[in-house]
């Protein structure tokens, strides 16, 4: 595999982020888990097997829940799909899904296997992340610092001395708040600060969340980061 194609990788992986994944919580962090053993264990990037008990240690949850849970959680991965590229259907955009097969053979293991859309997805998570990265995600209790912790990282990875910028508009469509805390100081508070709570709490990395406004009105939110580890970048030897 060439740079080229590694940064291509990489690109996908940040159009995946940048757009509304319509994820429950913890089917979030299952397709986390799922990719983290695909890398370290599967050489074609796309099945995983784990017991019960490997499952319910991951995340932190009775054997007895995960029974019960773990089925609507695979349907949701199977039934999800995402529209990456421009939110204008003239421009260049590709589906593509999370689950191509799932199951459990009754004796406590259970097999998934990810749709061959998202492997370029898979390969530059790969590039981009150590397996801190999934780790670090299992540790938040909102789904919100999951996805700002994933957009940011990746475009910390393309700039890694840049504090990333965003529209509120753009924020809002990515964590699937469009319809919920319509106003502004309300998704600050509830969605942003709560965020970055849990991203402090639970990771290496210390970020603050600075909004800037146009008049008095909140425009866009900037989050200023510092770290103890130097982020990948695409200027490193990907192959």
């Amino acid at each position: 595999m060439d740079n080229k194609e590694n940064l291509s990788n990489c690109r996908f992986v940040l159009a995946v982020m940048k757009t509304k994944q319509d994820l429950r919580f913890q089917a979030l962090r299952l397709i986390h888990y799922i990719i983290y053993r695909v890398i370290c264990d599967d050489k074609d990037l796309q099945t995983f097997q784990g017991s019960v008990t490997e499952l319910a240690d991951a995340f932190q949850i009775p054997r007895s829940n995960l029974y019960r849970d773990i089925d609507l959680l695979s349907d949701q991965l199977h039934s999800t799909s995402m529209i990456t590229g421009h939110k204008d259907p003239r421009k260049s955009w590709k589906i593509v899904t999370w689950m191509s097969k799932s199951g459990y053979d009754g004796k406590g293991i259970y097999t998934f296997k990810l749709s061959y859309s998202i492997v370029d997805y898979v390969k530059g998570i790969k590039q981009m992340f150590d397996e801190d990265y999934h780790l670090t995600i299992l540790k938040f209790s909102s789904i919100y610092a999951i996805r700002i912790y994933e957009i940011v990282s990746a475009d910390r990875f393309f700039q890694s001395d840049v504090n990333p910028e965003y529209e509120i508009d753009d924020l809002r469509y990515w964590l699937d708040c469009e319809k919920k805390y319509k106003k502004t100081n309300d998704f600050y508070k509830y969605v942003i600060e709560t965020a970055v709570r849990d991203i402090n709490s639970y990771s290496d990395t210390k970020m603050t969340a600075v909004t800037i406004k146009i008049g008095r009105k909140i425009s866009r939110i900037r989050f200023e980061l510092s770290s103890d580890k130097q982020p990948k970048g695409p200027n490193l030897n990907l192959a």
